[in-house]
């Protein structure tokens, strides 16, 4: 593990998404899409923040505080038209599949906290052929330690 619970996260979300068959190519924080590598997957790190509820606001600094981070996966593919809708769903399923079950992520967030599909935003496009991009966004909670974030 790399020392920071967010960066440690962030690294085994890249290595589930390169088992995840299908998948051709992953990347991290790209802005673009290569045309020639599809499908392929970019893990945006994405937001996060503390779960107001589980504040302990009379403990001042010292207390764990339970944080919800909302990385986003980024799946470009092609295809013909009457593929695409099937295989990025498949692909979708495979996604979902090997995050939520991965069993090192899971023990990364620890019983405190927990690993949960948020929602995926679709966008198609036409060309010559069928574009799609979805966007999963994933709610990792994880408890921040004041001594060791």
């Amino acid at each position: 593990m790399v020392g920071c619970k967010r960066e440690d996260i962030l690294a085994r979300l890249v290595e589930i998404l390169n088992g995840v068959t299908d998948i051709k190519n992953v990347a991290r924080n790209l802005d673009e899409f290569p045309e020639t590598v599809r499908p392929m997957a970019i893990l945006l790190d994405g937001d996060e923040e503390a779960a107001p509820e589980l504040e302990h606001i009379w403990k001042k600094g010292r207390a764990v505080i339970i944080v919800n981070m909302l990385p986003l996966i980024v799946v470009s593919m092609g295809g013909r038209p009457e593929d695409v809708g099937p295989d990025i769903n498949e692909l979708m399923a495979r996604i979902i599949t090997a995050v939520m079950l991965d069993q090192e992520l899971n023990d990364i967030v620890t019983t405190n906290g927990g690993v949960y599909y948020q929602r995926t935003d679709y966008r198609l496009n036409h060309s010559l052929a069928m574009d799609c991009d979805l966007q999963m966004i994933f709610r990792i909670r994880y408890p921040l330690f004041p001594s060791h974030p």
